[in-house]
């Protein structure tokens, strides 16, 4: 089975995401955008665009997310998976 990640799943302010769960994990913890980049070592900016779907996370990426936020990819970014 082929699955596709989906274009959007929420909006929040008028602003899509693709990636829901993560914005609110990462805001339940009290985590930054600003942190988070810091600790994949990439831009602000780069790290928005990737919670907002219009970047894909790398590999690695995603098992730091995981691990900063001590989720599970099914809890984080499987959720946001459509079958096609």
């Amino acid at each position: 089975m082929n699955y596709k990640m989906s274009h959007v799943c929420e909006t929040k302010g008028g602003v899509k995401l693709k990636y829901p769960k993560l914005v609110g994990k990462r805001a339940e913890l009290g985590i930054s955008q600003q942190e988070m980049a810091l600790r994949l070592g990439i831009s602000v900016s780069a790290y928005s665009l990737k919670e907002k779907g219009l970047r894909e996370f790398k590999t690695g990426e995603i098992a730091c997310v995981l691990n900063i936020l001590d989720s599970k990819f099914e809890d984080i970014f499987l959720n946001n998976l459509s079958h096609k």
